[in-house]
């Protein structure tokens, strides 16, 4: 018994691999059953006896039977992941600073890597109430509409027999944020018109119903479209706490790994740039943070007179 090895562009065949396995071994499986209901007709039997030895031998050998058969399910995909593979959209949601960017552009550029055609817009830079559409061909300076943009993707990915993708990250961040409840359902009823195309957008978690109609939102919560919840490093944290802090040469600290936001990459990455040899809360962090971009930008600007940004407001170093 064998499946085909899949790629990317050949993943969907995994969505068969049930069905295939189940063919190829439905004379095994008829065989097996027979096997189980001849040894369940003499457990039933001996049930009349005191024979528990016997009894308790045929019911682990059902038991591993069935359990045989039922592995044979294992190959297929639950409800949940055959939605991800056959559906063109996807919503990427988690907290801020979990890495939903740096996840949008590593995918961007792995799959610009094997030959895939990706868009990558960035929400924050939709600056005006205009529609998606009409602002993302503005974007990219094109002498076409956005229709026509989403005919030439759709050929791109017929020739090399893959899909193209549309990657709208943190479209939280837009400063019109009401633009997306109309666009996105625009967004999507035109993508999925093409059968190689697909689309990926992101939002930080606790912003959907700025971003998001309801009708949006409630086929998330039924996975009509698919969601996944981007949780940053997670069970990861502390192998990922200590790489960071032994690239910076900063001393380990027990008491680092009792700090929530040390699971936040973005946290993670500001608390080992800015380290000062204190041990930083996140106020204490962004503090630094600030004096520090503040202290850049004066340079930058040739400002000889600098005064700390921090003590204008009336805050300490």
């Amino acid at each position: 018994m064998s499946v085909d090895d899949i790629s990317r562009t050949t993943i969907a065949d995994c969505l068969s691999w049930s069905k295939t396995i189940h063919k190829q071994c439905v004379d095994d499986v008829t065989s097996i059953c027979g096997v189980i209901a001849e040894k369940e007709k003499i457990y039933k039997a001996s049930q009349g006896t005191k024979d528990y030895k016997l009894q308790s031998k045929l019911s682990r050998e059902i038991y591993a039977l069935k359990d045989l058969i039922s592995t044979l399910d294992s190959f297929g995909l639950n409800s949940s992941d055959r939605t991800l593979l056959q559906e063109k959209v996807l919503v990427v949601r988690g907290e801020a600073g979990v890495g939903k960017s740096q996840l949008l552009a590593n995918a961007a550029e792995n799959l610009n890597k094997e030959g895939q055609y990706v868009l990558l817009m960035l929400g924050n830079s939709f600056l005006n109430s205009e529609i998606v559409a009409i602002q993302i061909a503005q974007q990219l300076a094109v002498d076409f509409n956005f229709h026509v943009l989403l005919h030439k993707l759709e050929l791109l990915g017929a020739q090399a027999n893959c899909n193209s993708c549309l990657l709208i990250d943190g479209i939280n961040e837009s400063p019109y944020r009401d633009i997306w409840k109309i666009g996105v359902p625009s967004l999507i009823t035109q993508i999925n018109k093409f059968e190689h195309l697909k689309i990926v957008i992101s939002v930080r978690s606790g912003y959907e119903r700025l971003v998001f109609n309801d009708a949006i939102i409630e086929d998330i919560a039924r996975n009509k479209i698919p969601s996944i919840v981007h949780s940053g490093f997670g069970e990861e944290s502390v192998e990922a706490t200590l790489t960071f802090l032994n690239h910076y040469g900063i001393p380990f600290l027990p008491s680092y790994f009792l700090q929530a936001e040390m699971t936040n990459p973005l946290f993670l990455t500001l608390f080992c740039k800015y380290y000062t040899g204190e041990n930083f809360d996140m106020l204490t962090l962004f503090n630094q943070l600030i004096i520090r971009a503040d202290e850049e930008a004066q340079k930058a600007v040739g400002n000889i007179d600098f005064v700390p940004v921090c003590s204008v407001f009336g805050w300490e170093k």
